[in-house]
């Protein structure tokens, strides 16, 4: 049923709750006119109508939040459309209820409270559609500013960073506080622009590895260790291009790292599995957590922290979706907890902060 070329029926069913919304509203005004009295009947249903229609469009726009990759801005975008669209959804079910309520309790009203309780409905009316006018400005500056939704091939989320090595060899700042940083062959000063919060240097051999023409820089430990790059981030979309087929225990893509204690983290297991956490006060808080095969552990991995969501991908699919406590502004890092060699070429840290709210 649903076209080839749309991903989700989301696309299909967000204007049945918006129409259907005006039109009840419209009907409701119109219905205080003596001589259009019997359109508020009419009206009711279609509050209801439209309350059934915001939980189908809210379900389906959550799948289809999924299936897009949002980058940058774009981000908190999708996030502020997400948050509105269940508040849309809880609003117009409430006054689809209440509406169902006055129908079928009108008989045993007053005149007096009749008439009070409909400007009161009514009222609600007008409220649900400026709800419903803000979740769908949100969903057009997704289309329009940002584009989604309007290809089906998923961008490469590295493609706007030069792929060259970084010349100094740590991390190459950009204007609004995000990084890139690609294999260079300066080890030295990539060892030197490392953090340690668990271990030390000591614990970590660097090497240089030369694939198919591309560098890589590998990571051999033996221990646990945690580093963390510099500049601190709040909002923030994290890559890593990684290979963990030599490596045996969990690698953890850190971000909003306060110290070793309190941080958020897409945590990596060799075995495949992977969990979205928050760490506080050294307790771990699963938020979600999924699995990908043991031969894609070199897939590029993408984490990102936008207020209370929280979503990891892997090779450009989404694998854990989680909500939480909105993270602080904190350094990116990557922790090891294992033995063998971890290689690394790309890494990158963009702020998603840039959105209108």
């Amino acid at each position: 049923m649903i076209p080839d070329w749309a991903p989700s029926i989301h696309p299909l069913v967000i204007h049945f709750p918006i129409v259907l919304i005006i039109v009840a509203l419209t009907l409701d005004l119109l219905s205080y006119i003596p001589r259009l009295s019997r359109l508020q009947q009419i009206a009711s249903w279609l509050y209801v109508a439209a309350g059934a229609a915001a939980l189908v469009a809210f379900l389906s726009g959550r799948k289809a939040a999924d299936l897009v990759l949002a980058t940058g801005a774009a981000v908190g975008d999708l996030n502020d459309h997400a948050d509105w669209g269940m508040r849309t959804a809880w609003t117009l079910g409430v006054v689809a209820l209440l509406r169902v309520g006055w129908i079928l309790g009108n008989a045993r009203l007053g005149a007096s409270a009749t008439r009070w309780t409909r400007a009161f409905l009514t009222l609600l009316g007008v409220a649900s559609v400026l709800v419903v006018f803000e979740t769908a400005e949100h969903g057009a500056r997704l289309v329009y500013v940002h584009g989604l939704g309007t290809s089906i091939e998923q961008p490469d989320p590295f493609a706007r960073f030069d792929n060259s090595p970084t010349a100094s060899g740590r991390p190459e700042a950009l204007a609004d506080g995000s990084w890139r940083w690609s294999a260079p062959s300066d080890l030295l000063a990539f060892s030197d622009g490392l953090q340690f919060l668990e271990g030390d240097d000591s614990r970590i051999a660097l090497g240089a590895v030369l694939r198919d023409t591309t560098q890589w820089v590998s990571v051999t430990t033996s221990g646990p260790v945690f580093v963390v790059f510099p500049g601190e981030l709040h909002e923030v979309e994290v890559l890593a291009q990684m290979d963990l087929s030599d490596f045996e225990g969990n690698v953890a893509l850190t971000y909003n790292t306060r110290d070793a204690s309190n941080y958020g983290a897409l945590r990596i297991g060799s075995d495949g599995a992977i969990g979205q956490v928050l760490v506080a006060d050294g307790t771990d808080n699963v938020l979600d957590s999924g699995q990908i095969q043991v031969g894609d552990a070199k897939a590029p991995f993408r984490v990102v922290s936008a207020g209370t969501h929280y979503r990891a991908y892997a090779g450009g699919s989404l694998i854990a979706h989680g909500h939480g406590k909105a993270g602080l502004p904190g350094r990116v890092g990557l922790r090891m907890d294992g033995t063998g060699t971890l290689l690394i070429r790309r890494l990158a840290a963009i702020s998603t902060s840039g959105h209108e709210h």
